[in-house]
Order: structure tokens, then C-alpha cells, then sequence
């Protein structure tokens, strides 16, 4: 039998070398610090998300685990910057709602795709948002907001957080699914745009729920439905949209986490097991219900075809309210 020739020998151990060295690689990760990048300033939900994260995963990875905020440009700075990463599962996202869904829909152009340049690893928590009338209008439900809103085009304001914001186009769906003309008016944030509903500027708003609370309450605002698909454990006696007469309204602003794309099978499945873990921990589930939130945790598969139901609806949204951000 001949003897392999030299270059043969070393092509064969090369190949052989890569073999070995892929799945070790992935079994011996994490071996340094990791960082999730934060769209969006500390605080925020992302933000209180990430960091909930962060302290709980070293338990389980022996490694640390750094928060990085990169706010700007509605979440498109850190989802750049993360998606030009090494694919190597030491930088991921906490990417949201708009950065993997409405970014897309509104923007001709982004520096990212939302849907090759990144791994789905789980979608953690949902946030459910809450509409919300001025009491001067004499609505209880949606149904009579809907015939009182009809009866007056062009004449009643909304008030939102920003074109484009998730404020600005759950209300477009529920003008388009309710055929209202409402006249958009944006504000700098979802603090300003709720106080122009206190102050009679604006008769509707859609904000997340947990900063509202205190103000439903008190009567100075009337909560008629809850956005997501099913009912907010913070406000438990209000119906969602779709049992107010809207089958398929569906609106929360969901984050969750991201690697750049590439990374390893393996360790996409290691952080989606510890991640899972993580916000259905007793303790965490029981912090992000206080917070307003559902507690999700899904599979990298569910999340990946969670993030192609949300691209369908809201360019659909998009393109009949004709928005664009560029």
C-alpha cells in the first residue's frame, strides 16, 4: 500500500484538527466574560431585562456577564454593531419588537438584516401595551370608542411616543382594523405623549402598561383593552383587543436575545437552555410580572418563526398607513 505524501498527511490532519476542534470549541464556552448589547438607555424595559440576565446566567456558565447600553437611532446602532460581531457567542442583543420587526418594516434601508445577520436564541418577555382614553370621552368599551370616533373623522387626536415608535403603529392597526381616521400627533417619548392625554391634547394613547397603573387608578385615565393576545396580569379585569371585537390584534413589545450569525448550533442551544431557565425561575417570573410583563422563554426555532409573523404583520401595517422613516 503506498504511504501518504507529506502535503497529503498534513491536509488530512487539518481537516481532521477542524473536526475536533468545532464541537470543543463549543464545549468548552464559555471561557471569558460575555456582553449583551442594549439597544436602549439603562432603565428602560431591554435595559432592567438584560440586566436580570446578567446577574443569574454566570450561576450557570462561570462566566461573568456585562450589560453594554448602545441607545441610538431606534435600536438600529447596537443592532448594527452587534450583527458585525464575532459570531463566537461573547456579544449578543437584547434585540426588540422594533429592532427585528418594525425597524425593517419602516426603514427602506438598515445596516442590518433582521433575519440573516443574526442566530434567535429565545424570546424572554412580552410587554403588552394598554389603550388608553382622556375620561372627556364618553367611551367605556372600544366598541363605543370605535362609533364615537366614526362619527367625528379627522377630528379626535392620538398621541404616540415617535413615528414609528411600537405607540404609533399599534395604533395604525387599530385604525386600519377599526377603518378610523384619527390624526397621529408624535411626541419625543411615551412619558410627553401620556401627558398630552392628561391634558386633553390628545383623546387615545397606546402605552405600556406598568407606568399607567397609577393613573388608571386614580380615574384620570380610562383603560378600555390590553394589546397583547391574552390578558395582562396587571390588569386582570381588562379585555385584550381581540375579545373587544378585533380577532388577531396583537401587540406587545417583546425583547429577546440574539447572537451574530454564525455562531455555533451548540452554543446557541447552551444559552437558550440557561436563558429559558433563567426568567422562569420563581423569583424572576414573579419581578417581571411586577414589571408589567408575560414571561415567554420559547425555543430558538419558535422564536425565529415568532420574529416571521411579526415581519408580516407590520409591513403589512406599514404599507397601508404608507409610513416610512427614510
Amino acid at each position: 500500500m503506498p504511504k501518504p505524501s507529506e502535503k497529503g498527511l498534513a491536509a488530512s490532519l487539518l481537516v481532521a484538527a477542524f473536526f475536533l476542534w468545532a464541537p470543543a470549541g463549543a464545549q468548552t464556552y464559555p471561557s471569558k466574560p460575555i456582553r449583551i448589547v442594549v439597544p436602549f438607555p439603562p432603565g428602560s424595559g431591554p435595559d432592567l431585562l438584560a440586566r436580570t440576565v446578567a446577574q443569574r446566567l454566570p450561576d450557570a456558565l462561570s462566566q461573568s456577564v456585562l450589560v453594554e447600553n448602545r441607545a441610538g437611532a431606534g435600536g438600529i446602532v447596537a443592532s448594527e454593531f452587534v450583527a458585525k460581531a464575532a459570531p463566537d457567542g461573547y456579544t449578543l442583543l437584547m434585540g426588540t419588537i422594533g429592532t427585528h420587526a418594525l425597524n425593517v418594516a419602516l426603514y427602506t434601508k438598515l445596516p442590518y438584516n433582521a433575519q440573516k445577520d443574526f442566530a434567535p436564541i429565545s424570546q424572554l418577555a412580552l410587554l403588552p401595551h394598554v389603550v388608553l382614553l382622556h375620561p372627556s370621552v364618553p367611551a367605556k368599551t372600544v366598541k363605543e370608542f370605535v362609533a364615537f370616533a366614526r362619527a367625528r373623522p379627522g377630528q379626535l387626536n392620538y398621541a404616540s411616543a415617535g413615528t414609528g415608535s411600537g405607540m404609533h403603529l399599534a395604533t395604525e392597526l387599530m385604525k386600519s382594523m377599526a377603518k378610523l381616521d384619527l390624526v397621529h400627533v408624535p411626541y419625543k417619548g411615551p412619558a410627553e405623549s401620556m401627558a398630552a392625554v392628561l391634558g386633553g391634547e390628545a383623546a387615545l394613547t397606546i402605552p405600556a402598561i406598568p407606568a399607567t397603573l397609577p393613573l388608571i387608578k386614580a380615574g384620570r385615565v380610562r383603560a378600555l383593552a390590553v394589546t397583547s393576545a391574552q390578558r395582562s396580569p396587571m390588569l386582570a379585569d381588562t379585555p385584550t383587543m381581540a375579545e373587544s371585537g378585533f380577532a388577531g390584534f396583537d401587540f406587545s413589545n417583546w425583547s429577546g436575545l440574539f447572537a451574530p450569525a454564525g455562531v455555533s448550533p451548540q452554543i446557541v442551544s447552551k444559552l437558550a437552555q440557561e436563558v429559558v431557565r433563567v426568567v422562569n425561575a420563581p423569583e424572576v417570573t414573579k419581578s417581571l410580572i411586577q414589571q408589567g410583563a408575560i414571561v415567554i422563554g420559547n425555543t430558538p426555532e419558535q422564536f425565529a418563526s415568532s420574529i416571521s409573523a411579526d415581519l408580516a404583520r407590520w409591513t403589512k401595517v406599514v404599507k397601508d398607513a404608507n409610513l416610512r422613516a427614510n
